[in-house]
């Protein structure tokens, strides 16, 4: 027990929290719950897996891809007909490895009989191993080397027999009960006191989907939440976040940290595969192993950072309307630009530009391609994708430059003293005024505000308030909560611009930072707050709030109030939707400030309820 006492309080190399802060915080959620603590002790904080192990795990995904298609090729493609066990001669030739190689993990992954053919050596023993095959492609799988998407990918799409993109509770359940006996198998510990046994994987397998069905259930529609729980399905994609920690929820980081722990450096690993997503093993047919792409086997091909400065003397050029330029001008205007290549890549790919008949209406990826003459079709792939990633990264550059504004004029705006009853007068005066009334919907967002045509007193009062002042005493409860979605959300944003722009730094940091894979739970206090707020600005009781009913209030810049429904109604078949309901606000509030849902939240599957 002081052994794994102390595995539990070791300090992790990858990650901020103990395997004991984990355990509190499940304790916390599931008080009776046994969530394994010893078994994760040995494989999150314990030695790595033997030696034999290291060959198997660096196996790229399409050479996976493979083996899962040799084993569902043995069972002629029908679903659930694939041998769930196999001997050592089959197992042979699913690894394709010489037998003393395949011994060296049947002795893993049944140690009985490898110990009795140790004594008889004998070839009817070899066919009586017995090796789970599910488990072992799990557990490899998820200790690979392969990006951690992938990995979530080849596990889901294994146990989704129907190839549907969801699992079943039933389904869950066995994935979760052969990951938990392959990770055992791998780590030597299937005689270990603290190998999971089947009831207890059974139950901790039903509790974890109904918690994933429960914690997607409060960020979806209540229509799309009582279809998947009447359905008893969970898609693909909300059991990935799930297993990436992304939900919050502290029975997740046990396995965002198996995770973390034997996955390669995201910038790097990721950044290869842009098209992870796109795997979708079948039961039914052949799966097409995905490209792969090694720069350091094509000399044709660009890095990242490279990428990021032709995109920027691309479109420096198309918006200068002339593609002969000078490095030194290039330079000036992106910024340092290698001279090895710029005489050996740009400036031949702009002449080749500037020579050409449709010079005017050349795109990035014909640039590209001219950029890259010789390059194989897949590393023009890759640069399409990460054309794109650029793309994002200008949309969150600017996203960040309007939250800057928008929380430096909220600052502003809350600072200020109320208007004068004598200047309010004398504004009421001019109420009639064509000019005025014009200059109240000088903006288009103060049009938006008056487009019905009727304009109230104060409303009028409010879109031609001088900037000194502020139409009316503030609440300061409203300016608390708003305040601080203000600056969550930019510090967010920034975070994301952040690890954006890193993907296209020339030389990555060696520093390895440590994860963090516990939220702390919203306070009650904050989430009283919230709700306050919410019904304060509610005035009709309607729970939404519309960007009439925010400006109306008069607490809020009208900048602000349309900045809130843009960023927390999102968008709908019209565009930019006009508002955004009480859980859409209560569900952001948590977003940004880094928390999870309440446990009360998750048993009733919505954020709140009528």
């Amino acid at each position: 027990m002081q052994g794994s006492s102390r595995l539990l309080d070791r300090r992790l190399s990858y990650a901020v929290e103990s395997l004991a802060d984990v355990g509190a915080a499940i304790r916390e959620e599931e008080p009776g719950l046994d969530w394994l603590e010893g078994f994760w002790g040995q494989v999150l904080a314990g030695s790595a897996p033997p030696a034999e192990c290291k060959n198997l795990l660096r196996r790229s995904l399409p050479a996976w891809v493979d083996m899962y298609n040799r084993w569902q090729a043995q069972g002629d493609w029908k679903p659930g007909h694939a041998p769930a066990a196999m001997d050592t001669y089959q197992f042979q030739e699913l690894l394709g490895l010489p037998l003393p190689r395949t011994m060296e993990l049947v002795r893993l992954f049944d140690p009985v009989a490898y110990v009795k053919l140790q004594h008889s050596k004998c070839t009817l023993d070899y066919r009586r191993v017995r090796v789970p095959v599910s488990a072992f492609f799990a557990a490899a799988i998820f200790l690979s080397s392969i990006p951690k998407q992938q990995k979530i990918r080849f596990l889901l799409g294994m146990f989704d027999e129907n190839d549907n993109g969801t699992l079943e509770i039933t389904e869950f359940v066995d994935m979760l009960s052969s990951l938990l006996q392959g990770a055992a198998c791998l780590f030597g510990l299937s005689e270990h006191p603290d190998m999971p046994k089947g009831a207890a994987k059974q139950q901790l397998g039903k509790t974890l989907f109904l918690r994933i069905m429960a914690s997607a259930s409060t960020r979806m529609s209540f229509w799309e939440a009582k279809s998947m729980l009447v359905n008893g399905s969970a898609p693909f994609a909300i059991i990935e976040d799930w297993f990436l920690g992304d939900c919050g929820d502290p029975l997740s980081a046990p396995f965002a940290m198996l995770l973390e722990r034997f996955s390669e450096s995201a910038v790097g690993a990721q950044m290869l595969h842009p098209q992870c997503k796109q795997l979708h093993l079948s039961h039914t047919a052949p799966v097409e192993p995905p490209m792969e792409v090694d720069p350091m086997q094509d000399i044709a091909c660009l890095s990242r950072s490279q990428i990021k400065i032709t995109h920027s003397v691309f479109n420096h050029c198309r918006s200068a309307g002339r593609w002969t330029i000078s490095h030194a001008e290039a330079e000036q205007a992106v910024g340092p630009i290698d001279s090895t290549f710029w005489s050996q890549r740009l400036s031949r790919a702009l002449d080749e530009t500037a020579a050409a008949h449709d010079a005017a209406g050349v795109s990035m990826a014909a640039f590209a391609k001219r950029l890259c003459s010789g390059t194989s079709v897949r590393p023009l792939r890759m640069y399409q994708a990460w054309l794109k990633e650029l793309d994002q990264l200008v949309r969150l550059q600017r996203e960040l430059e309007e939250s800057r504004a928008v929380l430096k004029q909220f600052t502003a705006y809350v600072s200020r003293p109320v208007l004068p009853a004598a200047v309010r007068k004398s504004l009421l005066e001019e109420y009639d005024s064509f000019q005025m009334r014009q200059a109240a919907e000088s903006s288009p967002v103060r049009k938006r505000l008056f487009q019905s045509g009727q304009m109230g007193l104060d409303d009028f009062v409010m879109a031609v308030c001088p900037k000194d002042y502020r139409p009316k005493q503030g609440n300061q409860e409203v300016e608390q909560v708003v305040g601080d979605f203000l600056t969550m959300q930019l510090a967010q944003q920034e975070k994301a611009l952040a690890e954006k722009e890193a993907m296209f730094v020339e030389e990555q940091s060696l520093v390895t930072t440590r994860m963090s894979f516990l939220k702390p739970p919203v306070s009650d206090t904050a989430w009283n707050l919230w709700i306050r707020v919410f019904d304060l600005l509610d005035v009709d009781g309607t729970w939404s709030l519309t960007f009439a009913k925010l400006a109306g209030s008069q607490l809020l810049p009208i900048e602000v109030c349309d900045y809130m429904c843009r960023n927390i109604g999102g968008t709908g078949l019209g565009g930019p939707r006009d508002g955004f309901s009480k859980e859409e606000f209560l569900q952001k509030m948590i977003d940004v400030g880094n928390c999870r849902p309440r446990k009360a939240t998750l048993k009733q599957c919505r954020l709140c309820s009528h």
